[in-house]
């Protein structure tokens, strides 16, 4: 918190806390000019009310900023030069008015399914992943959310075994949620009201994962007082002779 950095500060003030030297080398410019930088913090503010709104449990309040932030965000890409933006690496893109207007979208399917409205949350889940530039990470559960509103709440199966298919041939969906798609084909494949889809399901490649080295730390509870962190003595095992 505040209280440690300033400890931190007045250790080094005072000659008993250093740091190695190292240089910074910006090799990219996040924001151009001051215009940049005001789209992003205006994004950004938009972010934050969406999200206020949500977690106060007002849905149609959100929709309605979710609605403006989307409008705000399809104006911008057809009005200004946003080329820079995906020139920059992925971690700096963050910083970026269309990383925050993509993630006021990807807020928007929650609170379009909140509403009941999954056909709208399925057009948004696939005008996100339409583009690549922006979010990239989110790829995975947009594809798991969109295989979920086509099975279960739109009956489209056919669909969401396209997705399921889609989702597992992206490269930028990472392993968690590849086997998660995966999971849900073979619950498809399993499923008795699913029999005449099986033909579509059988050519989808297994996920497999591998299992980890399991260590079990064996110790007894060193005796304390009063509140703090649990301590633990650990003994050697003798060997045998």
């Amino acid at each position: 918190g505040g209280q440690g950095q300033l400890y931190t500060v007045l250790m080094v003030n005072m000659g008993r806390l250093t740091f190695p030297t190292y240089t910074v080398q910006r090799r990219a410019r996040v924001f151009r000019d001051r215009d940049d930088l005001i789209r992003y913090e205006e994004a950004a503010r938009c972010l934050a009310e969406v999200m206020g709104a949500m977690q106060s449990g007002a849905w149609e309040e959100a929709r309605l900023l979710y609605d403006a932030a989307k409008t705000a965000w399809q104006d911008l890409s057809h009005t200004a030069d946003l080329r820079h933006e995906e020139d920059l690496p992925v971690f700096l893109r963050c910083f970026t008015a269309g990383w925050a207007y993509i993630r006021v979208r990807s807020r928007g399917v929650e609170i379009l399914q909140r509403l009941k409205l999954y056909e709208e949350a399925v057009e948004e889940l696939r005008s996100l992943l339409a583009q690549s530039v922006y979010c990239p990470d989110s790829r995975g559960r947009w594809w798991d959310r969109l295989a979920l509103n086509l099975q279960q709440h739109l009956k489209r199966t056919e669909e969401a075994i396209d997705c399921i298919k889609a989702g597992l041939s992206d490269p930028l969906v990472r392993t968690g949620h590849q086997l998660s798609l995966y999971q849900r084909a073979v619950r498809l494949r399993e499923s008795p009201s699913c029999r005449k889809f099986r033909l579509l399901l059988r050519d989808i490649p297994a996920v497999e994962v591998k299992d980890v080295p399991h260590v079990t730390i064996r110790g007894r509870m060193c005796p304390q007082s009063g509140m703090g962190k649990s301590v633990f003595l650990m003994q050697e095992e003798e060997e045998e002779e």
